[in-house]
């Protein structure tokens, strides 16, 4: 029993160090998920180890029933923020700490969503439901950056 909680303890200052190591704008940002309405998650980026799991709640509490006019949701200690690509049957999930306030979380929402479904258009709607590879993560951390910028000009006004 005591070894298990000294793995635990080890795993968390892991955890803490690779937290520690974001920038501004992914330390308050803890993932942003793409998923697929058939159920594929199509594109994943942790930036913080989720406690439990908290997009599948988001599934299964708001988006299997089907509450779309609502785009919030909060739970434990997470909020959320998503939007829809109907035409594509898209979800993109951005998960992040409720003590937090994310400063233009819409426009974030957007500028990821935007850029997905331009860059995988063709492979998005080649299958009914998606199973290929999607290499995001460049232009992922391209346009975090470009929003990191833009809060810093936001709050520099």
């Amino acid at each position: 029993c005591d070894r298990r909680q000294n793995l635990c303890r080890v795993e968390e200052r892991k955890i803490t160090k690779l937290c520690d190591r974001r920038s501004k704008m992914s330390a308050m940002l803890d993932c942003f998920t793409v998923l697929h309405k058939g159920g594929a998650v199509l594109w994943r980026k942790e930036m913080c180890k989720l406690q439990g799991e908290p997009i599948n709640d988001l599934i299964k509490t708001v988006l299997l029933e089907e509450r779309s006019a609502e785009t919030v949701y909060k739970k434990d200690q997470y909020q959320f923020k998503w939007a829809l690509v109907n035409e594509f049957d898209l979800v993109f999930v951005m998960v992040y700490t409720s003590a937090v306030s994310l400063l233009l979380v819409d426009e974030l929402l957007d500028a990821l969503k935007t850029a997905f479904v331009k860059m995988f258009k063709e492979k998005i709607t080649a299958l009914p439901k998606p199973t290929s590879k999607f290499d995001f993560e460049k232009e992922f951390q391209r346009i975090l950056y470009k929003h990191e910028q833009d809060v810093q000009a936001f709050r520099n006004r």
